[in-house]
């Protein structure tokens, strides 16, 4: 997750939190077998809220790295109709806050656009509001490629 930060901050965006978001936690039995890990990431020129949450008022981009079937990269971008009601930023547990969107097929629909780009929406008013006001995500999935074979530029990726 270092190289990965590091690419990012190369590309002009920051770390929303230092770690990574999972859905297990350190204390469950399991939670040595992860299998989505997000990490959380906003453009460092931006604005940040005025009401002083530690986010800046703009999109939040994530990386998920998921091992569920075959390893995959999805790239991120969530966007909300503002942050400046957010109290603080994610904390490692609100995996679920970012994982859902992604794949609950049931609550948000998904459309196709141009070179592998999906726009996801949630489905009713209601859900959007459950979703702290949550809009739209875009996503861009990858397959995983060994380091040795090719270099994945992360950061640039995302802009």
């Amino acid at each position: 997750m270092a190289e990965l930060d590091r690419q990012s901050v190369e590309c002009g965006f920051v770390p929303v939190i230092p770690q990574f978001l999972r859905q297990k936690s350190d204390r469950e039995y399991q939670g040595w077998f992860i299998q989505s890990f997000i990490k959380l990431y906003q453009r460092d020129s931006a604005p940040p809220c005025q009401s002083g949450n530690g986010l800046k008022n703009d999109p939040i981009y994530a990386v998920e790295i998921s091992f569920k079937e075959e390893p995959r990269m999805t790239l991120c971008k969530y966007v909300y109709s503002t942050l400046e009601h957010w109290d603080k930023p994610p904390s490692v547990s609100e995996h679920w806050f970012f994982y859902w969107p992604l794949y609950d097929g049931n609550n948000f629909t998904n459309h196709e656009s141009e070179n592998g780009v999906f726009k996801r929406v949630p489905n009713d008013e209601k859900l959007q509001k459950n979703m702290v006001k949550f809009k739209k995500l875009f996503q861009r999935k990858l397959i995983y490629y060994p380091l040795h074979q090719r270099t994945l530029r992360i950061g640039c990726l995302m802009s």
